[in-house]
């Protein structure tokens, strides 16, 4: 018995094979993202010196000690990257947000001739735009 062939129906001698990769040349297993490296990254584990003591700690914790320490010792550069960084981790990034200026009326204008080209472009009388 024969398969027939046509759209949708390649024949069957062309179809990819079991345990055959569509894309031989791909991603190749084991690779990582840059999300998984710097993960990994900011795990590892560094030894720090601090009060006499030595004591390891993850690179991210060491990271954030020296901002912090930094803009403790007055640094402005990262008082700004500190405020920001914590306005970021409570949620507040709306904060961060520059001001938006008010809609002026040749703005209000601009708008209602997009909305007028688009009612008129929907021809099927759908007004729900």
């Amino acid at each position: 018995m024969t398969d027939k062939v046509g759209y949708g129906k390649p024949p069957r001698e062309t179809k990819f094979k079991k345990g055959r990769s569509g894309n031989p040349r791909g991603r190749p297993k084991g690779s990582r993202n840059l999300a998984s490296l710097l993960g990994q990254t900011l795990d590892e584990r560094v030894t720090v010196t601090e009060n006499g003591r030595k004591h390891a700690i993850t690179k991210l914790a060491a990271a954030v000690k020296q901002l912090v320490n930094g803009a403790a010792a007055g640094d402005p550069k990262r008082m700004q990257q500190l405020f920001t960084l914590t306005q970021w981790v409570e949620g507040r990034a709306e904060a961060l947000a520059p001001p938006t200026e008010p809609i002026t009326e040749a703005d209000r204008q601009v708008i209602a001739a997009i909305y007028q080209r688009l009612k008129e472009r929907d021809g099927n009388g759908n007004n729900d735009l």
